[in-house]
Order: C-alpha cells, then sequence, then structure tokens
C-alpha cells in the first residue's frame, strides 16, 4: 500500500457488525471497491497478504468467516475470484432502527442522514465531466488503478495513458458523474470492454510464457485451454513475470536438490505442472 492511499473503517462497521482486527480491515477493503453496488474487489491473495502483513492461509480464513457471516459474497470468474458486500446483510441494522425495506444496492439510507446516500458521504453536489477534473480523479485512486492494471494486465506506466483515454471518451460522449464512485465504477467498467494489446505487459501474456517456457526447458509444449486457465489464475494472484521466468529455470535445474525431476529426466516438469496452485511459489523459492 501506497503512503498516500488509505481505506476508509467506518463507526457502524465496529459498532453494528462487531468487526474486529484484521477482519474488520478486510471488510474495509471490501467495502471501499464495492460500495457503489456493481464493482467488485479483485485483489489477489498476494495483494491483501502483503497489506495486511498475514499468511496466505490466514486470508483465505478470513474471506471464510466474512462469508460464513454472511457479510460478503464470493464470485469466481476467468480473472480469479472477486468479493462484494452482501448489502441486505450488512445494513440489517439500518432496516431495524427505520421500520422501513432496505433500498436497492448503491442507495442505503443512514438513519441519521436524512437523504439517500453510502453510509461514508461519498456522493456529494459536485458533477465532474471535464476531462482535467475526472484524469485528476482517477489519477489519485492508485486502488482502482492497481485494480484495473491488474484485470487487463495493463504495464502501471501505461495507466496514465489509459485513464486519459477513458476520460477523452467520457466527455465526447457528455457523461456527467453525480459521484466520484459513479466514476470510478464507469472506468472500471469501460475498461473491460476495450482491447489494451498494445498497453499490455509483455510478460504477462499467456503467448510470451509459453514461449519462454520452451526456450529454457528446450520442450515444444502447446498451449491448452486448461493451461490458460491456471495461468491467468495465477497472474492474478500476483505472480509476475519474473517471477515466473526464475521458478521456470528452478524447476529444470539440474542442481541434487531437485532430485525428482532429474531422476524422472523432467518428463513431469510441465508447464501445467508449474501453474497449478502452490507449484509456482514452491519451485519460486527454491534456493539451488
Amino acid at each position: 500500500m501506497k503512503n498516500e492511499n488509505y481505506i476508509n473503517i467506518q463507526g457502524w462497521m465496529v459498532n453494528e457488525l462487531n468487526l474486529t482486527g484484521n477482519k474488520l480491515v478486510l471488510f474495509a477493503l471490501i467495502f471501499g471497491f464495492s460500495q457503489d453496488g456493481m464493482t467488485l474487489f479483485c485483489g489477489s491473495l498476494r495483494y491483501v497478504q502483503k497489506f495486511l502483513s498475514v499468511s496466505k492461509p490466514t486470508v483465505i480464513s478470513l474471506y471464510a468467516k466474512l462469508i460464513e457471516d454472511g457479510l460478503i459474497f464470493k464470485e469466481d470468474n476467468s480473472t480469479g475470484n472477486q468479493f462484494g458486500i452482501v448489502f441486505e446483510k450488512v445494513f440489517e441494522w439500518k432496516t431495524k432502527a427505520s421500520g422501513k425495506e432496505t433500498l436497492p444496492r448503491g442507495k442505503e439510507t443512514l438513519p441519521l442522514s436524512g437523504k439517500e446516500t453510502l453510509p461514508n458521504n461519498i456522493y456529494n453536489t459536485n458533477i465532474y465531466n471535464s476531462i482535467e477534473e475526472n484524469e485528476k480523479l482517477l489519477i489519485n485512486n492508485q486502488l482502482l488503478l492497481e485494480r484495473v492494471g491488474m484485470e487487463n494486465k495493463i504495464a502501471p506506466d501505461n495507466m496514465k495513458s489509459v485513464v486519459l483515454e477513458f476520460c477523452k471518451y467520457s466527455y465526447s460522449i457528455k457523461k456527467r458523474y453525480n459521484s466520484d464512485t459513479e466514476l470510478y465504477s464507469h472506468f472500471a467498467n469501460w475498461s473491460r470492454l476495450q482491447d489494451w494489446k498494445e498497453f499490455q505487459r509483455v510478460d504477462l501474456n499467456f503467448e510470451w510464457f509459453l514461449k519462454m517456457f520452451n526456450e529454457i526447458s528446450k520442450g515444444k509444449f502447446i498451449g491448452t485451454k486448461k493451461m490458460q486457465e491456471e495461468f491467468t489464475k495465477r497472474v492474478s494472484d500476483g505472480f509476475t513475470g519474473d517471477d515466473m521466468k526464475k521458478a521456470v529455470i528452478n524447476m529444470y535445474s539440474s542442481d541434487v536438490k531437485n532430485k525428482w525431476h532429474v531422476q524422472n529426466g523432467f518428463a513431469m516438469a510441465t508447464p501445467l505442472h508449474l501453474l497449478k496452485e502452490g507449484h509456482l511459489n514452491k519451485y519460486l523459492n527454491l534456493d539451488y
């Protein structure tokens, strides 16, 4: 997490949901991304591990507890797991206090607010529609840029160009935003529909991975759908091209510590074997 970034832990998360410790922090992190009712949090396990300074099993356990409590839900897709807020459960306390039915997602009413607004009052009276203002808001939201970059495999150095392209598009269709959250949601959804080949990191393309693997292994492996799915999951977990290259080199090492592969003539040292969950991390951390 960069020095200028932050998460918003609000009183109702503690007082009404009784959240504490890392469970509270993870919930606040997910809420920050999905509070508009449309966008989901898709940070990798590795990202959350680093954010909370805990182990991978601990992160998985925290997710499981929040799901069990009915506060968040998990959605699986080709890019990995995504998480969102179960608004009906989260704001039960509000419904009981007001005696009214819970409003639709993204339009929650606080007992003390007197108007339709999200709990952190992200909505305001400004309407952002200039290229410069939208660009500034998006550039300053580093967590959003990191997530969009990760989803679309866009190199960090290219994110400013992506933001500018979006702002020009938004201005061209005379799109007006009633909140910064509405702007962020539109940007994230728009980015998923674009072709970012010229902006993508070469080392995060499956074709690059397969070519690199064949060069190191001196093999002629052909890509399969299953192989590509596993590659996408590992990228979503936060592994970089450098990580993958180092892991391949270690897996094909003739060092005595790599006895199993050496004795089997590297017959099992396949791309799919390397990309299975847990294997990349194992070979990446071997010390030959």
